[in-house]
């Protein structure tokens, strides 16, 4: 997906799980962060759980360089203290708990490939010390491919945009970048429908937006 505009912009993205909407207790619980230096010279950072194997979903920004992962459905027993690491392009990372969610927020110098892996007991964050993030070297999500269901613009209260990218399940794997007076987000290993194939015109809402392009690629969905 591609935005094209200028200034203060609001990106939404949701998703729709095939679940009935009732709210629970955390299954599962985060209960150590740490991390290692390979002898490649990657980052792995491991956050320890217990319980159910958590769903994980990640993205990536390039402005500020960052990359985030989130546990749902998960309690973070860990701490919120920022560990700073100094290797390759990883500057620190914090693990912060809010909503019945875990996150960890890794702060980089630059955008560079990353991987992860979900499995009882642990979720690995893998960052390597090698060149920038491309499409393929995206983080595959397991799983089959996800669905987008729905692209929506809405206009806030004071001028600002809102674009909501609807998927039909939680879990996908996001990178977004600012291009010249674009912002691109990339949904790896999903659908989109001919029906969404398309480009919205939203000058009339008075945004800071002006066109939304979305279409399929090699790697899912931009």
């Amino acid at each position: 997906m591609r935005i094209f505009g200028k200034g203060f912009l609001h990106l939404l993205v949701t998703t729709l799980a095939l679940v009935p909407a009732i709210s629970v207790l955390a299954a599962t619980s985060v209960t150590s962060v740490d991390h290692v230096n390979t002898a490649d010279g990657d980052v792995q950072i491991s956050l320890s759980t217990s319980g159910d194997v958590p769903q994980v979903s990640v993205f990536a920004t390039e402005n500020p360089a960052r990359i985030v992962l989130d546990l749902a459905d998960t309690e973070n027993q860990a701490g919120s203290d920022t560990v700073h690491v100094g290797q390759g392009a990883v500057q620190q990372y914090s693990a912060i708990g809010a909503g019945g969610r875990t996150r960890l927020v890794v702060d980089m110098s630059r955008s560079v490939a990353y991987d992860y892996d979900a499995s009882t007991g642990a979720v690995t964050l893998t960052i390597s010390a090698g060149g920038a993030q491309t499409a393929a070297a995206a983080p595959a999500s397991g799983g089959g491919a996800y669905n987008v269901t729905g692209i929506d613009f809405r206009r806030g209260d004071e001028g600002q945009a809102r674009i909501i990218v609807s998927l039909d399940r939680p879990g996908a794997s996001m990178s977004m970048r600012e291009e010249t007076n674009a912002l691109a987000l990339d949904v790896f290993n999903a659908n989109l429908p001919d029906s969404l194939d398309q480009r919205l015109d939203v000058i009339d809402f008075a945004t800071p937006v002006q066109f939304i392009d979305s279409l399929g690629t090699n790697s899912g969905v931009r």
